[in-house]
């Protein structure tokens, strides 16, 4: 028995296939797109294919390397803050990406972990100089004030006591607030 899995084709190979057919090179100046299969880490692989392929979308590099579109877009943005690509946005609403640099930086964990470490003592002890000198706080004791007594408890309305104790206009605007609060009531 044959499982859908043994049917169905890889998308990553079907997707390249289609985006490199030549119906896409129709239009002149269309750029071609490849795919890479660099090994590494994600955002690694998204530079290369950037390098490679100067003015590609976050879709076509999501296509390509078989991404989600959102989380290739946040890996480009931060390339794009951090100076390593440039966007343009075209007529046609979206971003393209070009590399600034031809090669993916190194990245060494651990002297960039060090250098924050540094950043932060340094920020710690420029704010510990910029602040004022701490101020003597004197604490006052109060004698305590006399207790005041507790209020008295309202006292209980019963309804006959109400209905007594009012008029005939006063019962008519009781009788129309609670039809407004309980609906119509006969």
């Amino acid at each position: 028995m044959t499982t859908w899995r043994m049917k169905m084709p890889d998308l990553q190979s079907e997707l390249s296939k289609l985006l490199n057919q030549k119906q896409f090179d129709d239009e002149p100046g269309a750029p071609v797109i490849q795919t890479i299969t660099a090994d590494g880490n994600s955002n690694h692989r998204i530079f290369e294919y950037v390098v490679k392929n100067p003015a590609a979308t976050a879709l076509q590099i999501a296509n390509a390397l078989g991404k989600h579109q959102n989380n290739v877009s946040t890996v480009l943005k931060s390339f794009t803050d951090k100076g390593l690509m440039r966007r343009a946005k075209p007529h046609m609403g979206s971003f393209e990406y070009t590399a600034t640099v031809d090669k993916y930086p190194a990245f060494d964990r651990v002297a960039h972990i060090k250098n924050n470490m540094a950043i932060a003592r340094k920020k710690a002890a420029e704010a510990r100089k910029a602040a004022p000198p701490k101020k003597k706080v004197v604490v006052v004791k109060r004698k305590p004030e006399p207790a005041q007594p507790a209020p008295q408890p309202a006292a209980k309305l019963e309804v006959d006591t109400i209905l007594e104790s009012i008029n005939i206009i006063q019962a008519r605007e009781l009788l129309n607030k609670l039809n407004i609060l309980f609906g119509k009531l006969s």
